[in-house]
């Protein structure tokens, strides 16, 4: 389905006070070596906007904005948002995403296939009411000018974005985590895990193969953490598709920068991406580990609690899942 002009937003806003319209996207160049994580928020109802922002060089030069309560502010033309230095909008002919931040410029147009996108209709979605209400997304492309502690790129880059407007709770989003990317314009993936405010566990995947898209609803989204806790190293997504087939990515950070907004506080960052037989793609990860900025106990992915005594763990994986690499299969010890 073609995206409009007019739906990159403003759209008309809710009554309810939590009421929010988003951005995202995410890219890499791989060949230049540079990559970056943004998303625009803003909150009609309080008239406030907030932003993350980060942009990354493989020299190790990073640049991070991340602005909170900020001024709500329309865009000056076309349709879109904006908040602070960060805009993303369509000025009638193309979308683009433009940042003046000090010590780095963007300067993107944001290209996509009318068959990318993907609406997300309200029926299926599980995360009504605590994350979004309306959505659409799509693999993508930009292309532009990046300027980052005084170098200059000529950016042509493989991204991924996002767009959701409807009530944002931010208190329950306990944790997530997502890991998406391509390895070519005909080899696309997403994978997502979300705790949601009573502790259910949502899983939504896919593997999209020459227009073809097979769903996952069982998989195992492995992220490796730094020292601190907090910031991703790299991971791994395994499992079986629906149609039967077995599959499993791994990727390797290469920058990232913390997001935070109100209770949520998680990491943004690209990635090399990996597949046998796929050779070297790229991706995005995003995870929230702290719940409440740490204001509140965690819920645990095993349905373990804080109370002490015997618990029964939830198997991690379907009977006759196997693990890629050397481990072997892993057995199912149930209750």
């Amino acid at each position: 389905m073609t995206i409009q002009p007019q739906d990159e937003g403003p759209h008309p806003a809710g009554a309810e006070e939590d009421w929010q319209e988003s951005v995202y996207l995410a890219w890499r160049d791989p060949a230049r070596g540079i990559g970056g994580n943004h998303r625009i928020g803003n909150e009609a109802n309080r008239g406030t906007a907030n932003l993350w922002c980060g942009v990354y060089a493989d020299t190790g030069v990073r640049f991070r904005h991340n602005g909170e309560g900020l001024p709500l502010r329309q865009v000056e033309a076309g349709h879109g948002l904006q908040a602070g230095p960060l805009a993303m909008y369509h000025d009638g002919e193309r979308l683009r995403l433009v940042l003046d931040g000090e010590g780095c410029q963007l300067n993107l147009v944001v290209a996509e296939g009318p068959d990318a996108v993907v609406w997300l209709p309200k029926d299926r979605n599980p995360l009504r009411g605590d994350v979004y209400s309306d959505h659409y997304n799509s693999h993508c492309r930009v292309s532009g000018e990046a300027e980052l502690g005084g170098q200059t790129f000529a950016v042509e880059a493989n991204a991924w974005r996002d767009h959701s407007w409807g009530v944002r709770q931010w208190g329950n989003i306990l944790c997530s985590r997502t890991f998406g990317g391509c390895f070519a314009p005909q080899q696309t993936f997403k994978f997502l895990s979300f705790l949601g405010p009573s502790g259910q566990l949502v899983r939504r995947g896919y593997v999209a193969i020459d227009g073809r898209t097979v769903p996952w609803r069982d998989f195992e989204l492995v992220v490796e953490m730094e020292e601190d806790g907090v910031s991703a190293r790299g991971g791994r997504a395994s499992g079986k598709a629906e149609d039967g087939s077995a599959h499993h990515f791994e990727f390797e950070v290469v920058g990232g920068m913390l997001g935070v907004t109100r209770e949520r506080c998680g990491y943004e960052s690209v990635a090399r991406a990996y597949k046998d037989g796929w050779g070297e793609g790229w991706g995005y990860c995003e995870i929230n580990n702290n719940p409440r900025q740490g204001m509140a106990g965690p819920y645990l992915a095993l349905h373990q609690g804080l109370d002490n005594g015997v618990h029964c763990a939830e198997p991690r994986l379907l009977p006759g899942l196997v693990s890629a690499g050397t481990r072997g299969a892993r057995v199912n010890r149930g209750c």
